[in-house]
């Protein structure tokens, strides 16, 4: 079985929300993941499209696995330290 990285899951999403009549096991079954990837992408899809969003085009294929910072006003800073 294959990983998903973040293109892949807007692939599925914009897939299941449009009208491409597939349904969620054969989506599965094309990109090589279980129907449960399928369901959990679905239930994500907030996070996910707001990940995407803010992205770099050149990052979005290498995610594979996101985690949300332990730190996150601290990571604000030291990101705009670093720049």
């Amino acid at each position: 079985r294959s990983r998903l990285n973040d293109v892949e899951r807007m692939e599925i999403i914009e897939k299941l929300q449009g009208s491409s009549g597939k349904s969620q096991r054969a989506i599965a079954r094309e990109y090589g993941v279980s129907h449960v990837s399928i369901i959990k992408t679905l239930k994500q899809q907030d996070a996910i499209r707001n990940r995407v969003q803010n992205l770099p085009d050149s990052t979005r294929a290498k995610t594979f696995r996101a985690s949300n910072p332990s730190f996150p006003a601290m990571e604000d800073k030291l990101f705009d330290w670093i720049q």
